[in-house]
């Protein structure tokens, strides 16, 4: 009897993972206009202490495509560096994310990568 409960629980996590990833696969997050998203600026005063990172952005993009809120996902370390970013995300455009074909406001994420060259 104890034999046969694992593999009822196994296939019937495998059968709901199926079917969640089908009802996703409607769904389709927003993607960024490149074009339309200026890179954040980077300030000499922040070479002298090597301020650089990877900052990773959760962005709330609206049906109309517009960032509506923003917060740091994965700080870079560096505050200032954090507020550049947030503060170009923000400003940029998407294409809204859609749901059976309508758009709808979706959550994304962006990743800036401040490298001194």
């Amino acid at each position: 009897m104890f034999s046969k409960t694992p593999a009822l629980v196994i296939t019937t996590s495998l059968l709901l993972s199926a079917f969640c990833s089908q009802a996703w696969g409607a769904e389709q997050t927003a993607k960024i206009d490149r074009a339309a998203c200026d890179a954040p600026g980077y300030r000499l005063d922040w070479l002298a202490d090597d301020q650089k990172g990877d900052v990773v952005l959760s962005m709330l993009v609206n049906a109309d495509g517009k960032v509506t809120d923003a917060k740091v996902a994965e700080s870079s370390g560096y505050a200032k560096i954090d507020r550049a970013s947030l503060r170009a995300g923000s400003k940029c455009k998407f294409s809204p994310g859609t749901r059976n074909g309508e758009a709808v406001a979706s959550w994304v994420q962006v990743k800036y990568s401040w490298v001194i060259n």
